[in-house]
């Protein structure tokens, strides 16, 4: 089962470089699936989320599309270029999506996940969180051991930490987003801790309420930009190089 990206005329890009259509806002009411543009935007709106007490450069946030070709590349050297201007190397907290299609040709994926790297105490780890048993071990596996390659670490270790259960079929990328800001907002703690603030955290309720946030701060974004008569863009703008999967369940 695929999910193609909707296309309209117009595209604004309101968040960072993140172009975003009201088509887009639209996947965010359930029961529909969020796209990896959503989860982009979601993404650039963390650093104003978790406000100035978190270190900035401590921490990143690969979006879809970057995650999406680094789990395509497999030449370590090639990938260490691509991605040298990240400076991943340096981060003590790397989070990834994680979706399930693995076709460049095509859009598609039937769902999301999130990989949070970390460097606790200067011992590197890759913990997967997913919200649908361990629906995406694999592709998480596979895209842990490419940064493994960008790191220059071999055999990264990689851990299914236990997570909060979705209770639909469409939650799934609002979790990834949900305990990445959870993942941010407690930088500094070990990931055990981490965890286990998502166990308490990661409702089904706080799920809920985030995503009524997220669609109105997003449609605010593009009203404000519609008001000032900002002209579209072409969404690629907002885009990897690598085409990545366009949309998997929400």
């Amino acid at each position: 089962r695929r999910l193609e990206r909707a296309r309209s005329p117009a595209a604004m890009p309101v968040v960072g470089d993140i172009c975003i259509r009201p088509d887009d806002i639209q996947l965010l009411v359930p029961p529909n699936w969020i796209n990896d543009q959503v989860i982009a935007a979601a993404f650039e709106l963390l650093p104003s989320e978790v406000g100035s007490a978190v270190d900035r450069e401590g921490w990143l946030c690969v979006g879809p599309s970057e995650a999406f070709m680094m789990a395509q590349i497999a030449d370590a050297g090639q990938l260490r270029a691509l991605f040298a201007p990240l400076r991943l190397q340096e981060r003590a907290l790397i989070l990834l999506p994680v979706c399930d299609h693995d076709d460049p040709e095509s859009a598609g994926g039937l769902h999301w996940s999130l990989l949070a790297f970390y460097r606790h105490q200067g011992v590197p780890a890759c913990y997967h969180f997913d919200s649908l048993g361990h629906c995406n071990n694999a592709p998480a596996r596979r895209l842990a051991a490419r940064l493994g390659s960008v790191l220059g670490i071999k055999d990264l270790p990689f851990v299914a930490a236990p997570t909060p259960q979705q209770a639909n079929g469409h939650d799934c990328g609002m979790y990834a987003i949900y305990i990445s800001r959870l993942c941010v907002r407690s930088l500094g703690m070990s990931p055990e801790e981490v965890s286990e603030r998502i166990g308490r955290e990661a409702t089904p309720e706080a799920i809920t309420e985030h995503r009524r946030a997220l669609i109105r701060e997003l449609r605010r974004l593009v009203e404000a930009d519609e008001a000032a008569g900002k002209p579209g863009r072409d969404p690629a703008r907002g885009r990897a190089r690598a085409e990545a999967p366009a949309a998997a369940p929400a």
